[in-house]
């Protein structure tokens, strides 16, 4: 039957009832049913910290509450601690413990919640049925979408789509912010990932540490991966090295690997060889015109200077844009093509070379004199000189052994120009003894092929001459023997008898000899009689053509 308490009711022994127990306050020691509560409140037990038993269920509805050590639960169960900082709840069950420190503790200690789970497992969160969409694993390792997780924090997600649902958002609610993932080590900052508020990324590293750069490999981490790019803290980039000697440094590759590419279906570039570099364009050979350009301080294709152009054609530009040959060089200038010392030349040496499968040349500035010369080959030999023009003398030469110059379509070497040479000479007034005295003498001569010109001067006195007759000797070179007789009028001043028709005349010998010959009347080849000659000072001279020996 019911039972209805305007006051209290203390029993000591069991009050047992299937009626309704109406009561402000309701304090019970021992349940073994169960207990509803409709209105007003349940205490079981005194405030105390003594221990009761409940074996039953107990029921509430509309808005009462389920307050542990409060008369006033704010929510539909709540566990106050009246007498300390903190207040703990403590699940077990049949594989656990019962103590403190088994099962699973809700704890609030100060202003502190904590979970934890104190069993040899792991601590899960889930909706919609699952167990692990969050799971903290026995070592501290968290992970979502795995209850397995293998690192600090592992995200295990089914996704195909590369534009819509992300794996990890981070949003920045001001609209003038920045995004940061910070890395640490024991504290301090080493570097991070900053997205910006103007849609920039941002990757650096801090002012820590020696090395302060950024690395990325593939296939592995340090040790087991491949270095596929660096950027160091002087700023050198690095590809394929993790220690760039340059700005950019790009290694690896095999043989013929386009190293750097361009363009739209990547047919230009910089091919890799193992000791070579390859700048390829227009490689799928889709256009008539390509074109390789070096210029200075251009803007896309116009502005500044273009230096050098390759065309498709082979034909190389130099301070043109349209080479009409081979190599076209245009100077706005005197500077034209300029061949500098070679280095660590001692003698100012540089050359050209000319090469060919039958015969190469080269032109060779060596020590003021340039040379052009045969069989020669560059980075060994600048060749056989066989020609040259001479610093020294402003001449031009043909080395001996050379077959000289031909001229037209004549071809014979007899006919060649083979030797040209001019030069002095000393010219000699003989007679069978004695010498002359001379107070000048001088001779000119010009030598092509055979042809001998002489031209002489002599100032002297007879002094011992005597006997024979007189002679003009040392000439520059030997006389040719036989029937060649060359002569030339002589002026010859101060002799002692009027003479006519003074000539010079070649010896019928190859002796290296003219003699002076007399007047008309004196026989061919004769001479000069000795007898003719002055007492004072004698003046001779003439020129005279010959052929030598």
């Amino acid at each position: 039957m019911p039972i209805s308490l305007s006051g209290s009711l203390n029993l000591s022994g069991s009050l047992t009832t299937t009626g309704t127990i109406t009561a402000t306050t309701l304090v019970v020691q021992t349940i073994t049913s169960s207990i509803s509560s409709i209105t007003g409140s349940t205490n079981f037990g005194s405030l105390a910290a003594n221990t009761h038993t409940f074996t039953g269920s107990i029921l509430t509805s509309g808005s009462m509450g389920i307050g542990i050590s409060t008369l006033a639960a704010a929510h539909m169960l709540q566990i106050n601690n009246p007498t300390q900082n903190y207040v703990r709840m403590n699940m077990t069950n049949t594989s656990t413990g019962t103590s403190n420190t088994d099962g699973l503790i809700f704890q609030q200690e100060v202003g502190n919640s904590i979970i934890k789970n104190q069993e040899n497992g792991y601590l899960a969160f889930g909706v919609n049925g699952a167990e692990n969409n969050l799971v903290i694993a026995q070592g501290g390792n968290v992970g979502v979408g795995t209850a397995t997780p293998s690192a600090p924090l592992e995200i295990s997600y089914n996704n195909t789509s590369f534009t819509t649902a992300p794996i990890l958002s981070l949003n920045n609610t001001n609209i003038a912010g920045q995004t940061h993932i910070n890395f640490l080590i024991t504290g301090s900052l080493f570097g991070k990932i900053r997205s910006d508020y103007e849609g920039g990324m941002i990757y650096v590293t801090n002012n820590r540490g020696a090395d302060r750069s950024h690395y990325f490999l593939v296939n592995g981490d340090s040790g087991t991966g491949s270095m596929v790019m660096s950027i160091k803290a002087t700023g050198s980039v690095g590809i394929g090295t993790s220690s760039p000697s340059a700005k950019l440094d790009i290694q690896g590759g095999s043989d013929g690997d386009a190293m750097i590419s361009m363009g739209s279906n990547s047919v230009s570039g910089i091919l890799n060889s193992p000791a070579n570099i390859y700048i390829n364009a227009d490689s799928d050979n889709n256009s008539a015109s390509g074109v390789i350009a070096l210029g200075f301080n251009r803007t896309g294709y116009s502005g500044g200077t273009e230096a050098v152009r390759i065309l498709e054609s082979g034909k190389v530009g130099i301070g043109t844009t349209s080479p009409s040959s081979t190599l076209g060089i245009t100077s706005t200038g005197a500077d034209g093509l300029v061949m500098e010392p070679d280095l660590g030349s001692t003698n100012n040496s540089s050359r050209l070379f000319f090469t060919g499968s039958v015969q190469s040349f080269g032109l060779f500035n060596n020590a003021g004199d340039l040379r052009i010369t045969y069989a020669a080959q560059p980075g060994n030999t600048s060749g056989t000189s066989f020609a040259k023009f001479t610093n020294t003398g402003k001449y031009f030469r043909m080395e001996s052994g050379t077959g000289g110059i031909q001229f037209g379509g004549d071809t014979a070497a007899v006919n060649a120009l083979n030797d040209y040479e001019e030069g002095t000479w000393t010219p000699v007034v003989t007679c069978s003894t004695g010498a002359a005295t001379y107070g000048t003498q001088l001779g000119f001569y010009t030598k092509i092929g055979r042809v001998v010109n002489i031209t002489y001067f002599l100032s002297f006195t007879k002094n011992t001459l005597s006997g024979g007759t007189v002679r003009l000797t040392n000439f520059p070179f030997t006389l040719i023997g036989g029937t060649f007789y060359p002569q030339g009028p002589v002026l010859f001043d101060n002799l002692s008898t009027v003479t006519n028709n003074i000539t010079l005349q070649g010896a019928n010998a190859s002796t290296g000899a003219d003699f002076i010959g007399g007047n008309g009347g004196t026989t061919d080849h004769a001479g000069l009689p000795i007898a003719v000659l002055g007492t004072g000072t004698m003046n001779l001279r003439g020129t005279l053509t010959y052929f030598a020996a």
